[in-house]
Parts: C-alpha cells; structure tokens; sequence
C-alpha cells in the first residue's frame, strides 16, 4: 500500500517567497557592487587629471616618479580595496558600537577645537596651514578626522542600511543621517579645513 504525501501549499508559497527575496538581494548585491566598481574607475580617471593640473610643473620636469609615485598609490589602494572587501561589515553593524563611534568622533575634533584655543597646547595642537586638525604628542601625530572617515563610512552604511530594510519612516532616518553628518561638517569646518569637510 502507498502512501501519498500530499505538500504543503503554504510552505510551498512560503519557499517560493525565500528564493524570490534571495535573487532580489542577490541582483541588488550584483548592481551595488557594479556601482561601486564604476564609481572607482571614473575617481580614479578623476584622480588622473587632479594630478595632471596641480601638478604640471613637476610632471614637465619628473614626469616619471611623479607618474611612478602615483601608479604605486594607487596599488595600494587597490590592494587595501580588495582586502578591506573581504572583512564582513555585519561585525560593525551594531547600534551601540555606532552609537560609540559617532560620540567618540564628535569628541575627538571638539577636542582639537577647544585644544587649538589655549596658547599653552600650541605644541599639542599645531597650526598647519591655518588647520588646525592635527593633535601631536611625543612626536607622534594624529589627525582625528581622518580616524573619522572610517567612522563615518561605517555609520552611515548602517543607517543606510537602516533605510533600505526597514521601509518605514525613512524621511525621519535621512533627517538623521543629514544631523549626524552635518555635525562632522561643521566641526570639520572649524577646524579651519574646508578640504576634509568636502572629502
């Protein structure tokens, strides 16, 4: 005697739906990482004739270790991409450690800030060409909005993230994202460093 099974028509529906959400993120993963590949190209296409104008004096006359000296920068970015690709971002995708991170970023360049304006800590927090971003102890110096750039990639892929998963009250998350930003920006800007606040 046989035995018939009959399926399930609600688990059925429900598989159907996995695959289709599967090859929805698959083909979204596909797009986004052919964008981000596109993007690069034309930065470093960019880069190129960045290098070209600010630098054509010196080109004239060593044209070949500044081409050379540009091509190895750009190795080794390459070669950071490609590492940095590999390392699973679903590590840092925690409210708490962002919520870190944004806080001790904020703190670091208010410290430059306020440091710059007691003459005691010119040492400590130098001018550089009317910046005032750079923070020097024993000879050891650190610039807290370039530590910032990781920080800021970070926190603004989750919040991103954020948008694109949960669908709902996304005008009040960029209204976030456009607070959070906007305060980098301007503490960027007080430091007197319109060039890293553009970056």
């Amino acid at each position: 005697m046989s035995i018939v099974i009959e399926k399930n028509p609600y688990y059925e529906r429900n598989k159907i739906e996995r695959e289709t959400r599967l090859e929805e993120a698959r083909a979204r993963s596909k797009r986004r990482n052919l964008l981000i590949i596109i993007i690069l190209v034309i930065m470093v296409f960019i880069s190129f004739i960045n290098m070209f104008s600010a630098s054509f004096y010196k080109l004239y006359f060593q044209s070949t270790k500044v081409v050379t000296r540009h091509f190895f920068y750009l190795f080794i970015g390459s070669v950071a991409f490609i590492i940095s690709s590999k390392i699973n971002y679903r590590r840092f995708n925690n409210y708490k450690l962002n919520s870190l991170m944004i806080l001790l970023s904020y703190l670091l360049l208010a410290v430059v800030i306020v440091g710059a304006q007691i003459p005691q800590l010119k040492r400590v927090f130098p001018v550089i060409n009317g910046a005032i971003g750079w923070i020097r102890i024993f000879g050891f110096s650190l610039q807290p909005s370039e530590l910032l750039k990781i920080s800021f990639i970070i926190i603004n892929s989750n919040l991103f993230q954020l948008c694109e998963e949960r669908r709902e009250n996304i005008p009040q998350k960029i209204l976030f994202i456009s607070i959070v930003n906007g305060i980098f920006f301007l503490l960027i800007i007080l430091q007197h460093d319109l060039g890293t606040a553009i970056h």
